[in-house]
């Protein structure tokens, strides 16, 4: 049986606490100008990091708020898939009426008038291999195509299942989508429809990998059993000052690797903040209200 190293769960504690007080203080920032937003306390947060949860990631939160408003339920699954292969809000509210009813032609005449006019089409989170036969806009939206055509096959099956796990493994099925992608889309749509194994079940990322064998003093590329892998990041989860979603902690530990290697001198992106505000966006959950905006402030007082 593996054993964790209590120094380096320690030290993912403090990682955890680190970074929500930095992403506190950054939004309290671009929520009331002209207060500027300060150094970081912790000077390895000058690099840029993934929030422990996602749902307070920039994408996600536009997503939420600007994206699926506009699709039926019976969309969401195809509508989750085109927004993580672009990953681009500019590129997505382009394609906003062709995405709820899709034609490839047309998609592909208007990415390739975003790219004539030297636009960007793609966010740079994902790397997306198209193996060189097509520009990558063009696989993309015969990738769709083909997804369009089983949707609702698709459709059926995730929502007979009710299951995070299950979504996961249905995306999986997708000519063209492997494990990491297929947990990116699952937990979009486990914000927009009911997964009773939210709290159970997180897929396997690479970059959680590396933070997991950190703690547990394994080489980096030690690789899991999925039983072993979810059982070790529900104890770590009884470490961090609230009770998150396994796959926010399989988010956490991607940040922490990074982290820890900052503390050790390696280099990596410098954080710029984005000078924008959040989209505001208010939910009552379990880790508590959180809302944004003046607006919102005002009418919680």
């Amino acid at each position: 049986m593996k054993k964790a190293s209590n120094r380096h769960i320690k030290l993912f504690a403090k990682y955890i606490k680190e970074r929500e007080y930095r992403r506190a203080e950054v939004e309290y920032a671009r929520f009331n100008p002209p207060h500027p937003i300060p150094p970081p306390r912790d000077k390895a947060f000058i690099y840029r990091y993934s929030n422990v949860r996602r749902i307070d990631d920039r994408m996600s939160l536009w997503l939420l708020v600007n994206y699926y408003p506009h699709f039926k339920p019976k969309q969401f699954y195809f509508a989750a898939i085109a927004a993580r292969y672009f990953n681009h809000p500019p590129t997505l509210e382009a394609l906003l009426p062709i995405l709820k009813r899709w034609n490839d032609s047309k998609a592909i005449a208007i990415l390739a008038k975003r790219r004539k006019q030297g636009l960007q089409i793609f966010g740079s989170s994902y790397t997306i291999y198209t193996r060189g036969k097509l520009r990558k806009h063009i696989f993309i939206c015969r990738f769709l195509t083909r997804v369009r055509q089983h949707s609702r096959q698709l459709q059926f099956a995730i929502h007979k299942q009710h299951s995070f796990q299950q979504c996961s493994k249905i995306l999986q099925t997708i000519p063209g989508v492997g494990e990491f992608m297929a947990g990116q889309i699952a937990a979009d749509l486990s914000y927009i429809t009911f997964f009773w194994d939210k709290d159970l079940y997180t897929p396997m990322g690479p970059g959680s990998y590396k933070g997991l064998n950190l703690i547990y003093n394994l080489p980096p590329n030690t690789k899991w059993k999925e039983e072993e892998y979810l059982e070790a990041l529900k104890k770590l989860r009884e470490h961090m000052p609230w009770t998150p979603y396994l796959h926010d902690v399989q988010n956490a530990l991607c940040g922490f690797q990074k982290y820890h290697g900052a503390k050790h001198g390696k280099r990596y992106t410098i954080y710029t903040p984005h000078p924008e505000p959040m989209p505001e966006l208010r939910r009552h959950d379990r880790h508590g209200q959180r809302s944004g905006g003046k607006e919102a402030q005002a009418r919680r007082h």
